[in-house]
């Protein structure tokens, strides 16, 4: 058939030949059969290996797409840069997604006995290490994941849902097609391991017959023939009826059905000897029948016959095709409609899809408010290339090159954003601390905030997954509208009462997608006039991660109904919750069920999430979603209930009321709130519990490894895992396995603190009103947005256009899209945006916003990255060296320096001493006047900065100009070793001690001992701080010295000493450090005694006082001149 329609399925039935046949299997390919949890669709090694004879890979290298999908386009607009943040592209590296996985792997194994139900996770998360056959066990693969590739020049395993992975889809498998037997096995779902075809029951509740069979089971095309949006260079054909194939080599339609693939000959095909082979399959030379058949096709012809190059794709490096099923919502929903299949229990673990496809937004594609799931998750938006070069683009034009390959995408509305956000929020910055410059193994050098190093990438994602984090919270403020009712006494009840309404936006159920440890939960604080605390309904606690009744910390109550009251306390928690019925003999259930967060349960026991616009209970039914509630039996079992009037048809809000007591004549004010919730404490405690794996997560080999790409790049080490605390203070103890990782990583990133979507407040009257706005160029990749801050916001929604086109949007010359770009607290009023395009006008605008909806948007404001710094030195080499002197050359790809920096290390002769680190050695003139070209420079001829014979050296290279300094040089540092033979430090002193004596002047008396028999001397030095960057002063002193005295202090001051040798070698490491306190000096001496005789009585005795620190005088008297005694003590002076 041709990609993405079935018409050609019954043109090939026509022309085939019927034999009989138990299996069919396509000549020369792999089949279901042999395979873990084998499912219908492409098959493990049934692509090609793209890098024979290498380990096995199926798929491109996401820095071969990045490259020309990013470039120089900007990042936030450009298709690697969105994906690369997303869950998309963290889908493998995802540490509660890895210790899931493995908690199933091996729960079933322990069941069953049997290795590899974790396998049917990979397929989704990923597909590359799935299609290769590394975790299947039966293709000698290990589904724990510990045969999975880490090097991103390796493979693409840990690149999670990849470019190649979407855009070489050609279908998928339905669920019981019209034209495919009903009664074949495959339809049954239900599976163990490695039963092909399945043995086990037919699910009784979905996926409905004509919707996406789930479970990843898709079909791919072999090679490099990329689906889009518009009509290519080629046209796919392909079949996937049961095809046999009998002695002779006559094929037939018959057999069982495996969802794969064959290529068949399109309509009017005549073969060469004339005979017309349309719908019959192809057979290579080798006898082996392709994936699909490409036929060469021109662009498309417009009424007038002419040809319509601007909706075409067309590509230098590979071949495209029209991607009728990538645009749709079934592609989406092959991934999000999951069943669990392998314990034979056929739990719907979600069904996003099927939510959707009952929905006003997918039930009918012709109606006003049908949406493809795309056209919310990767909207179509314009964006300016350059300032003065308004287009939109796909592909860089400085690679791909402009018309027709880099085509204007204005005319045709812009271009895909390839966001893809979803509920996630935590993921994101689990990303940032476990895989720190993930990218900079393909880059080779750090890029910082530098766009133009490497085009498309940088070697952090840090900004891209910032960039998913926030795209994110734009999703969930948009998913969910919150009001809340004044309150209002109720005189029949006696009490007051409050009503809270929260609206689902969405195109499917809130919350959706996977079910455990999420959940999205209200809160209501009611006040009386004075601001006194009347009633509470939630309250969660960030420094415990936990959720209560109220502030007072009651224990949490759950709410089973939309009526709330104090004398019960509740809080109303939207969420699906799954358990484990044991089921009676017969296999019905028994409705009595032990609730908990496995993804092995196998019934669902509550379920409150919000449907979306238009659903249908009898539509939903069918397919497995049911609103479900229980009543708790106190003994850790439910029995558990279906709660079919939860919502009435149509209805995609819910009301909650709450009753509660005050007086009738107070004055009060309510405030609701409802907070989103990723990863609960209780979820990720269970993953931490019961995770008994001994696997070492592992990110990409460190490049600054000793022995790189040999040495293993444990996360354990990169978090620093071991060191973690409670908030005691008391050690942790993680296990260094995924769970470990997970539990570890969501600690050290907020605990998955909830993130409020929505708040609604009965003081506020009215919208805020428009904030004023100003935005400043920070540096060439960043600027800075302010705001004034507005009474009565709630937040602020940020918008950025990215041009300088000022028509409004629904003008069709419009060459520039507003687009959502962050949404901020109250207390926020600037932003910095960052990683932008160099010398672009960006414009900003900022709304404000409450309960009562948004305020006016304020003015929209300009501004342009200023010009950049200059690009970094490449190539970097040392062209000579002699025994004092090593000479350096570099290219110069900058047009704009004003010259280059140069730093050296020193590098240790001894292994054990820390490396000194980088200093700067000069700063030069560019001798290119702006032109590119070759520099070179000297180091060793300064006389203040001498090379060592025999000592080894890095080098590094930036070029700088008005703006700053740009990066190092793009290949790193270079090592140079001086000619000779070195000289090696002497050893260094030990026991260095200080006294500080009483005196008439303050000395330090210093000694130690001297380890070396080689020194030309000491260094001493001394300091006024124990890290001896303050007061410093240091003295040289002769070898074999081992005291000294210094007299240069002050009295009763603390100073700090150590002590080094060297010699020609340089500086050994220093002694211990000798702390000393000098005391107060002594007062010097009175002189020019005297005594006089006034009377026969008394005496007089006075004396020159030549001191000026005393505190008194002692006078003594003596009959003998040698013993003396105590006769008087004075005051000063």
């Amino acid at each position: 058939m041709k990609t993405g329609k079935r018409t050609l399925i019954m043109a090939m039935a026509a022309g085939l030949l019927f034999a009989g046949s138990a299996q069919a299997d396509i000549p020369g390919r792999a089949t279901p059969a042999g395979t873990t949890v084998p499912n219908p669709g492409t098959q493990a090694q049934e692509l090609a290996n793209i890098t024979f004879p290498a380990p096995y890979n199926v798929f491109e290298f996401t820095v071969t797409c990045g490259a020309c999908h990013g470039g120089t386009i900007d990042q936030q607009a450009g298709h690697f840069g969105n994906w690369a943040g997303t869950s998309m592209a963290s889908a493998m590296r995802d540490p509660i997604f890895r210790t899931n996985q493995l908690i199933v792997n091996t729960a079933v194994k322990n069941l069953t006995g049997e290795d590899g139900a974790g396998n049917m996770c990979i397929r989704c998360h990923s597909p590359n290490a799935w299609y290769s056959g590394r975790t299947d066990p039966m293709l000698n693969g290990a589904a724990d994941g510990s045969s999975v590739e880490h090097s991103i020049l390796l493979s693409t395993d840990d690149e999670g849902i990849l470019c190649e992975m979407c855009h070489r889809v050609m279908g998928n498998v339905t669920m019981k097609r019209a034209d495919l037997d009903q009664a074949d096995p495959v339809w049954n779902m239900m599976a163990g391991i490695s039963d092909w075809p399945h043995q086990g029951d037919a699910f009784p509740a979905g996926p409905v017959a004509g919707n996406p069979y789930g479970d990843t089971a898709l079909q791919i095309n072999d090679g490099m023939t990329y689906a889009g949006k518009y009509s290519g260079s080629v046209d796919i054909f392909f079949s996937d009826l049961p095809l046999l194939q009998d002695a002779t080599g006559l094929f037939s339609m018959g057999g069982l059905y495996t969802g794969q693939t064959y290529g068949i000959y399109p309509p009017g095909w005549v073969d060469m000897f004339g005979n017309d082979v349309s719908g019959q399959p192809v057979v290579s030379p080798d006898g082996v029948i392709p994936i699909h058949f490409e036929q060469p096709i021109g662009p498309p012809l417009k009424p007038n016959g002419t040809y319509d190059y601007q909706s075409q794709s067309v590509s230098l490096e590979h071949p495209t095709v029209g991607g009728d099923f990538i645009r749709s919502s079934e592609f989406c929903g092959t991934c999000h409609d999951l069943t669990i299949p392998v314990l034979n229990h056929g739990m719907p673990e979600q069904r996003t899809y099927t939510e959707w496809k009952n929905s006003d937004y997918g039930r009918n594609p012709a109606a006003g408010t049908f949406k493809r799931c795309q056209d919310c998750h990767m909207p179509t938006m314009k964006h300016e290339y350059a300032d003065g070069v308004p287009v939109t683009l796909n592909p860089d034009p400085t690679l791909a090159g402009w018309f027709p390959y880099g085509k204007d995408r204005n005319p045709n509305g812009g271009t895909a954003f390839h966001k893809f956000a979803g509920s996630n929020r935590d993921l994101p910055a689990m990303m940032k601390i476990l895989y720190p410059e993930v990218d900079l193994e393909v880059i080779g050098a750090p890029t910082g905030r530098d766009t133009r190093v490497f085009p498309g990438m940088m070697s952090s994602r840090d900004l891209t997954w910032d960039r998913a984090k926030r795209n994110t919270e734009i999703f969930l403020q948009d998913a969910v509208d919150l009001s809340v009712s004044t309150p209002v006494y109720n005189a029949g009840l006696g009490r007051w009462q409050v009503r809270t309404r929260i609206t689902n936006n969405a195109g499917h159920s809130i919350p959706s997608g996977y079910p455990d440890g999420r959940r999205l939960f209200l809160t209501l604080q009611v006040q009386d006039a004075a601001g006194n605390l009347v009633y509470e309904s939630g309250y969660y606690d960030e420094a415990e991660a936990a959720l209560y009744t109220d502030s007072a910390r009651t224990p949490f109550s759950l709410a089973h109904a939309p009526a709330i009251d104090s004398n019960a306390n509740a809080v109303m928690v939207y969420e699906k919750m799954t358990a484990a019925d044991p089921k009676d003999a017969a296999g019905n259930p028994t409705f009595v069920a032990t609730p908990s967060l496995s993804l092995l349960n196998n019934v669902i026991c509550f379920d409150n999430r919000i449907p979306p616009a238009g659903f249908s209970s009898a539509d939903f039914q069918a397919a497995g979603v049911r609103f479900w509630n229980f009543t708790d039996l106190g003994d850790g079992t439910v029995q558990y209930y279906e709660d079919a009037g939860r919502y009435p048809d149509r209805q995609n809000w819910d009301e909650v009321v709450y009753t509660f007591d005050a007086p009738a004549d107070a004055q009060l004010v309510a405030r609701a709130e409802a907070h989103w919730q990723t990863h609960t404490r209780e979820f990720m405690e269970f993953l931490r519990d019961n995770d008994t794996s001994t696997l070492r997560p592992e990110g990409p080999p460190s490049v600054f490894a000793a022995n790189y790409p040999l040495t293993p790049n444990y996360l354990s080490d990169v978090i620093g895992l071991a060191a973690l605390t409670d908030d005691g203070g008391n050690p942790l103890n993680l296990n260094d396995n995924w769970g470990g990782i997970a539990y570890g990583a969501w600690l050290l990133t907020g605990k998955g603190s909830p993130f409020m979507v929505a708040a609604d407040d009965t003081s506020y009257a009215t919208v805020p009103a428009a904030p004023r706005v100003k935005a400043d160029a920070v540096d060439p990749f960043s600027t800075k947005i302010s705001w004034t801050s507005v009474p009565g916001a709630e937040g602020y929604l940020l918008w950025i256009r990215y041009g300088m086109d000022t028509r409004l949007e629904t003008d069709p010359a419009s060459t520039a899209s507003w687009d959502k770009l962050a949404v901020l607290d109250a207390a926020t009023t600037s932003f910095v945006n960052d990683g932008l395009n160099v010398g672009k006008t960006y414009q900003y605008k900022v709304v404000a916003f409450n309960g009562k909806g948004d305020g006016a948007e304020s003015l929209a404001v300009a501004v342009t990255t200023p010009d950049d710094f200059p690009l970094p030195p490449m190539n970097l080499n040392v062209l000579g060296v002699t025994e004092t002197t090593v000479t350096l050359s570099w290219f110069d790809q900058a047009d704009n320096e004003t010259g280059f920096v140069i730093e050296r290390q020193d590098v240790p002769l001894l292994t054990i001493d820390p490396w000194p680190p980088f200093v700067e050695i000069a700063r030069i003139p560019t001798p290119n006047g702006g032109a590119a070209g070759g520099v070179n420079f000297t180091d060793g001829v300064n006389p203040l900065l001498p090379l060592l014979a025999g000592h080894t050296y890095n080098y590094r290279v930036a070029a700088y100009n008005a703006t700053g300094v740009s990066l190092w040089n793009e290949n790193g540092p270079v090592t140079a070793t001086t000619l000779g033979v070195a000289v090696f430090p002497p050893a260094a002193p030990t026991a260095l001690s200080a006294d500080a004596p009483l005196g008439l002047a303050a000395v330090v008396n210093l000694a130690w001992t001297d380890n070396a028999d080689s020194e030309t001397g000491f260094l001493l030095e001394r300091a006024l701080d124990a890290a001896f960057t303050t007061g410093l002063a240091s003295v040289l002193l002769p070898a074999d010295t081992v005291s000294y005295s210094d007299s240069v202090v002050d009295p009763e001051v603390t100073y700090y000493y150590r002590v080094s040798s060297f010699n020609d070698g340089g500086l050994s490491s220093c002694s211990n450090v000798a702390t000393v306190t000098t005391p107060g000096m002594l007062p010097a001496a009175p002189s020019n005694l005297r005594v006089e005789q006034a009377s026969l009585r008394y005496i007089i005795i006075s004396w020159l006082d030549n001191a000026d620190n005393e505190t008194g005088f002692a006078v003594e008297r003596s009959t003998d001149g040698i013993n003396w005694s105590p006769l008087a003590e004075t005051g000063i002076d």
